[in-house]
């Protein structure tokens, strides 16, 4: 949550627009989510870097869809669809490294709290 406020109080200091303020937040939630699922989460850096491209190409085919030639000069479509995969595995890897050092001290904080409570405590408190 402290990220989402910190990313959503960079944005209104930018004065960006709603839209810009939808993007954003589904791109970290996108590539958080695929850092989770993707290689079992194993590899996280490689999960971003391919979440973040597809992204920005599906982006890109939406805005294509929705608005066709005006959506090239829309600030968040790419030009061209190799360019939003370029960009997006950049801007993917870039958003996963803050995300992977927050799920890292969720991680650490629950193997702490399992070993100060026991192995059966850990498991009522988890589900």
């Amino acid at each position: 949550m402290t990220m989402y406020a910190a990313l959503f109080g960079i944005l209104r200091a930018c004065d960006a627009p709603p839209s810009a303020f939808v993007v954003v937040t589904l791109f970290f939630t996108v590539v958080g989510l695929g850092q989770k699922l993707l290689f079992k989460g194993r590899r996280p850096g490689i999960a971003s870097i391919i979440v973040g491209a597809c992204f920005f190409v599906g982006l890109y085919m939406f805005y294509e869809a929705a608005f066709g030639v005006a959506a090239r000069e829309h600030f968040f479509a790419p030009y061209d669809p190799v360019e939003g995969a370029f960009c997006g595995a950049i801007l993917g890897y870039l958003v996963g490294l803050p995300i992977s050092g927050v799920l890292l001290v969720i991680g650490m904080l629950r193997n702490r709290q399992r070993r100060f409570k026991g192995p059966e405590q850990a498991e009522k408190a988890s589900t």
